[in-house]
């Protein structure tokens, strides 16, 4: 159950970077300026 959770979930997010246009490899410098209070994010 829970792998399929982890699954969906992170299909889920690859289909929403896509549609923003946001590069899979840009997302950890995202959520680290996320994290830091960042407000072009």
């Amino acid at each position: 159950m829970l792998a399929k959770q982890m699954r969906d979930l992170q299909s889920y997010g690859q289909q929403r970077t896509a549609e923003l246009g946001i590069e899979p490899a840009d997302v950890p410098e995202r959520i680290r300026k996320f994290l830091k209070g960042g407000k072009d994010v």
